[in-house]
C-alpha cells in the first residue's frame, strides 16, 4: 500500500486593491472593476471600450496619470479611471446631380451640430432636404437641423445625398384665332420625359406651324414638343398660342435628326410662311452637343436665315 500525504502552501493575503471606474465607459463590459491583488500577483492591463471614443489613458481621481505595473509590488487601495478621446466622423453631402459634387463637414462624437444647408443647383429641380439613400428613400435630414452620432466608427463616413423635385409647369392652350377645336391645360413636372399633346386646334386654309408665347410671337415649339426644355425656359403658368400659316404662303421646313432626334423623332416636319427665317429646335444625340442646322449644301441655316422654298435643316453636332 502507499500513502499520499496532503501538501499545503501558505496563503497569500490580499495586499493591494485597484478600483476600476469605467468614467462613461465599461470595465469588462461593467460600469466599475474591482482587483484585488496578493503581493507578486500578474497583472493584466483590463479590456475597456466605449462606444464613440478611444481609449486615451488611466488617471488617479486627482489626475495624475497611471500606468499599470507589471506585478503588484504595492500595498493599500487606490481608484483609477479610464480617460477617452471622442471619435471624429464625417457627414459627407453628395449633390446627388448630372456632376456629383460633394462637401465634408467634421463631426465629433457626442457633439451636435447643424445639417449643412444646400448650395448647389440642378438644372430643372428643386432642393428638398438630405437623405441617407441616392434614391432618396433612406432617412431624411433636413437642413438646419441638429445632429450628432450618425456613426461611432472613428475616421468613419456618413453620406448624404440630395434630394430633388421636378420643377412644375402649368401650359394653357390659346387657339389664337381657330375655327374650331379646343385644349385643356395640363400640368407637367421636369424629368418626366412628357411632350405637349397633340395639337386640338384647326383653322380654315391654315396649317398650324407651332406655339408661341405670345399671340404675335415666333414659333418656339412644336406639336408634341419636349416640355422640359419648356419648363426651363418659362414662367409658371405660360400660355402657347397656336401659330399658323395660309395654305397660299406655306412651305415646309423638314428637320432630319441627321443620326439624332427631334422630340423623339428621326424627322420632323414644319409649316412655315413663305419668306419668314428660320427657326431652330433642339435635337439630341448620345454623346453628342447639337451645334445648329444646315441644309442640303451644307450652308449653315440661322435665325437670319430667310425661308423662301421648302428646305430640310439637317441636325449638326
Amino acid at each position: 500500500n502507499r500513502t499520499l500525504y496532503a501538501k499545503w502552501v501558505e496563503s497569500k493575503a490580499v495586499v493591494a486593491k485597484i478600483i476600476i471606474e469605467g468614467n462613461g465607459g465599461s470595465i469588462y463590459g461593467a460600469d466599475r472593476y474591482v482587483m484585488n491583488l496578493r503581493d507578486k500577483q500578474s497583472i493584466i492591463e483590463p479590456r475597456r471600450e466605449r462606444e464613440g471614443y478611444k481609449f486615451s489613458k488611466w488617471t488617479t481621481i486627482d489626475g495624475a496619470d497611471f500606468t499599470f505595473p507589471e506585478i503588484c509590488d504595492f500595498e493599500g487601495e487606490i481608484t483609477i479611471r479610464a480617460n477617452w478621446t471622442p471619435n471624429t466622423y464625417y457627414i459627407v453631402y453628395h449633390s446627388n446631380s448630372n456632376d456629383d459634387r460633394v462637401a465634408t463637414q467634421s463631426m465629433t462624437y457626442d457633439v451636435s451640430k447643424n445639417i449643412l444647408s444646400n448650395s448647389w443647383t440642378y438644372e430643372g429641380y428643386t432642393f428638398n432636404n438630405w437623405s441617407t439613400d441616392k434614391n432618396g428613400s433612406g432617412t431624411t435630414y433636413n437642413v438646419g437641423v441638429p445632429v450628432k452620432n450618425l456613426t461611432s466608427v472613428d475616421s468613419g463616413v456618413v453620406d448624404l445625398y440630395a434630394k430633388w423635385t421636378g420643377k412644375t409647369i402649368t401650359i394653357n392652350f390659346s387657339g389664337n384665332g381657330a375655327t374650331s377645336g379646343g385644349m385643356n391645360s395640363r400640368t407637367y413636372t421636369y424629368g418626366n420625359s412628357e411632350t405637349l399633346p397633340d395639337r386640338g386646334y384647326s383653322k380654315t386654309n391654315h396649317t398650324f406651324s407651332g406655339w408661341a408665347t405670345s399671340d404675335n410671337g415666333e414659333v418656339k415649339y412644336l406639336n408634341r414638343n419636349d416640355v422640359d426644355p419648356i419648363i426651363l425656359a418659362e414662367s409658371n403658368p405660360v400660355t402657347l398660342y397656336a401659330k399658323w400659316v395660309s395654305l397660299e404662303n406655306e412651305v415646309t421646313v423638314v428637320y432630319n435628326g441627321n443620326g439624332g432626334t427631334i422630340n423623339g423623332e428621326t424627322v420632323v416636319s414644319r409649316a412655315v410662311e413663305r419668306g419668314s427665317t428660320f427657326v431652330s429646335v433642339e435635337a439630341k444625340r448620345d454623346g453628342y452637343r447639337h451645334t445648329g442646322y444646315v441644309d442640303a449644301s451644307g450652308n449653315a441655316l440661322t435665325a437670319s436665315t430667310v425661308i423662301n422654298e421648302s428646305i430640310v435643316a439637317y441636325a449638326r453636332s
